[in-house]
């Protein structure tokens, strides 16, 4: 296993576990009270981006006619998908699923529309490639769709920091949380600098973009400001923005 495959799958396994600690820890906040200052729309958010990511990855390896395209587009290089990473991924989407069902939330329009105007392109350029209307490969749909996964990956924290803000309390969140993430994204970043592949051999379904990790440090350190600094001691009481 190379550096950059090692690095990238420790960095989704503390994510992974980071999850998994959250669930534990919003069952303890559920069974005293109730929860605060978790954002549901964030794990909402978390759990499309996962989705998008596996089902890209499922098409990219799986289907004959992506790959077959894939070798005529990048010099007949193989769809390159690293195994062990998305076998993670896979355990990470259903730990987001269970703490879905812990949190229950809510029908959010605003988020359902801002899904929904993502997928509606996604939905023309389905149409053009099945009735032929334009030259338009599936490789190009699956593309989209991980484009789709790796966008979201870059604002899905922002509702936390909403959360926060709103509430002045990041109780929410576990007390390893920040450690967990700023950890993940160390380790994709040290990826980087050890990344001796060409960038259409880069595993696609690594998230070590660099516009995704300087978008998920810049939410993480503002989260590190909110809830160390800002609103460390945060009586409970009624705020004005809340009313």
């Amino acid at each position: 296993m190379r550096p950059i495959e090692l690095l990238n799958n420790l960095s989704i396994l503390l994510r992974t576990t980071s999850t998994y600690n959250q669930f534990k820890h919003t069952q303890i906040q559920k069974q005293k009270s109730k929860i605060e200052g978790l954002s549901t729309t964030y794990l909402l958010l978390q759990f499309y981006s996962i989705g998008l990511s596996l089902i890209s990855s499922l098409f990219y390896l799986l289907d004959p006619k992506i790959q077959s395209q894939y070798k005529t587009r990048f010099f007949g290089e193989n769809t390159p998908i690293n195994l062990p990473y998305s076998f993670i991924e896979i355990i990470y989407c259903g730990l987001s699923v269970v703490l879905l069902l812990q949190v229950k939330p809510r029908l959010n329009k605003e988020l359902l529309v801002f899904i929904l105007l993502q997928l509606i392109p996604f939905a023309y350029l389905y149409k053009l490639w099945w009735f032929n209307q334009a030259k338009i490969f599936k490789l190009d749909l699956v593309d989209y769709l991980w484009f789709l996964g790796k966008f979201n990956f870059c604002i899905y924290l922002i509702p936390q920091v909403y959360e926060i803000w709103l509430l002045e309390n990041g109780n929410g969140l576990h007390s390893g949380w920040l450690l967990f993430n700023s950890a993940a994204l160390a380790f994709e970043i040290g990826g980087n600098y050890v990344n001796d592949l060409e960038w259409f051999e880069n595993p696609f379904n690594f998230g070590n973009y660099w516009i995704i990790i300087w978008c998920n440090l810049i939410w993480i350190l503002i989260i590190l400001i909110q809830t160390k600094y800002l609103y460390r001691h945060r009586e409970e009481i009624v705020h004005y923005k809340e009313v």
